[in-house]
């Protein structure tokens, strides 16, 4: 069975460190069977984390960034494609 642990906040990604370490150690089987996403204004707290295990949202203006994202004409970047596949367009306010 997969897990998803998401984990908001310094508390919260330090929590999912935490949790990591002990998945790890007790059984590294269940470690491969979960995912961590972790969500942040601080850079610095969720850095040692993987680019797919992150969302930096310090320097974002979310509706800038989805307006982006979904007019770019070019090739989206990985930042924007991971966005959109978290981003609920029908709660888009209009």
């Amino acid at each position: 069975m997969a897990n998803l642990f998401i984990g908001m906040g310094g508390s919260g990604v330090k929590t999912m460190m935490a949790l990591q370490d002990q998945l790890k150690s007790y059984d590294p089987g269940a470690s491969d069977n979960s995912r961590f996403l972790m969500i942040d204004t601080d850079e610095g707290q969720i850095k040692a984390f993987d680019n797919h295990e992150k969302l930096n949202l310090g320097d974002a203006n979310v509706y800038q960034y989805y307006t982006q994202a979904v007019g770019s004409k070019v090739k989206k970047t990985d930042d924007q494609i991971r966005f959109m596949e978290w981003f609920d367009t029908k709660a888009l306010a209009t």
